[in-house]
């Protein structure tokens, strides 16, 4: 749409119910991405983007599409943009995860498909007559045909992401179709390597959040590393009554806040005994901080150790040095001394005895 906010596919299983992965990725992922996939498979459907700045003050300042200008632009254009966002302090970078890179609905070829379904007939033996008879308890309820996972070329992708994204000090935030945190989601909607996943996301302090959906009902929690999981309410169970669905997120230099317009819980998530639709996230989540660099963190270390020592000097100065009391009682001694002796030398001067 000419002159219109620009705007990012995130695709999912009902989108690989419709349409081929061929089709998907040459209509909805755009052109650019396909060239910066160098080592990725040709049908890859992950891809990265950074936010910049703009506004001069403080107040004013938003996120935009680094990439995004009205009218045509070319792939240089669209490079020197990204270098100019990457040097700009503060740049966010949106990872898109492609969750079905290995499933039975959306694999790359009739091999990754059928390794799919030999992993997920070893995970889920009645697969083929009933999704769940054999699914006993919350970890396995994922192995069900619209899950997916990612695989080793995505990963490996995601892993060089993270360490680009903190060489150059940006934060980041990754969005997929399907949620990697339980407790932020439903057991039967999880990725089917979802722990991987979030131990990848983890171990880098670069990442700040994870948005989901597949959830009809949507959900939110912060792990223990303090990564911010959204799973947002579906539009496809929203009632007929509600006109919209939808949130903006501000991103903050500290923390995140999603404005949400439409209903927090649809489908059958479980309603307020008020009747009345709470949030399921806070309206401001901090976000998780970096730890010093190694050259940093040995400064301000250098710098305590020497404040502590000079400390150290100047109360053991203190304790030896005579205090201000004793060279006033010894100046004083030494002023009668100096007397007493004059008036000797008068006595003898005038010849007394």
């Amino acid at each position: 749409v000419p002159h219109a906010v620009p705007y990012l596919f995130l695709l999912g299983n009902h989108d690989f119910y419709s349409f081929s992965r061929a089709f998907l990725r040459k209509h909805f992922i755009p052109e650019r991405q396909h060239l910066r996939q160098e080592g990725t498979p040709d049908l890859a459907l992950y891809f990265s983007q950074l936010l910049c700045r703009s506004g001069t003050r403080r107040h004013e300042e938003s996120f935009s599409l680094a990439a995004h200008q009205r009218g045509p632009r070319s792939f240089e254009q669209m490079e020197r943009d990204e270098h100019a966002a990457k040097e700009h302090g503060g740049a966010v970078r949106m990872i898109f995860l492609d969750g079905y890179d290995v499933s039975t609905i959306g694999a790359f070829d009739a091999q990754r498909t059928a390794a799919a379904w030999t992993f997920l007939r070893e995970k889920n033996p009645t697969v083929d007559t009933n999704w769940f008879e054999a699914l006993t308890t919350d970890n396995t309820l994922r192995f069900v045909p619209y899950n997916g996972g990612l695989g080793r070329e995505q990963k490996e992708w995601l892993r060089r992401e993270l360490s680009d994204a903190e060489r150059l000090s940006q934060r980041v935030i990754v969005m997929s179709h399907i949620p990697i945190f339980m407790p932020a989601s439903r057991p039967k909607t999880v990725m089917w390597n979802a722990e991987e996943v979030l131990e990848i996301l983890q171990g880098s302090h670069a990442v700040k959040a994870y948005i989901a959906g597949h959830d009809h009902t949507g959900g939110y929690c912060m792990d223990k590393a303090g990564i911010h999981h959204l799973t947002l309410p579906a539009p496809l169970e929203t009632p007929l009554d509600v006109a919209e669905l939808f949130g903006v997120l501000d991103i903050e230099e500290d923390y995140l806040s999603l404005h949400w317009h439409g209903p927090h819980t649809v489908g059958t998530a479980p309603q307020p005994k008020d009747n009345v639709s709470h949030a399921l996230w806070p309206q401001k989540m901090v976000l998780r901080q970096a730890p010093l660099k190694p050259r940093k963190k040995e400064a301000v270390q250098a710098q305590a150790q020497a404040q502590a020592q000079a400390q150290a000097q100047a109360q053991a100065q203190a304790q030896t040095a005579p205090s201000e009391s004793v060279l006033s009682e010894s100046v004083r001694s030494l002023s009668e001394n100096v007397s007493e002796l004059e008036q000797a030398y008068q006595k003898v001067t005038i010849g007394e005895p």
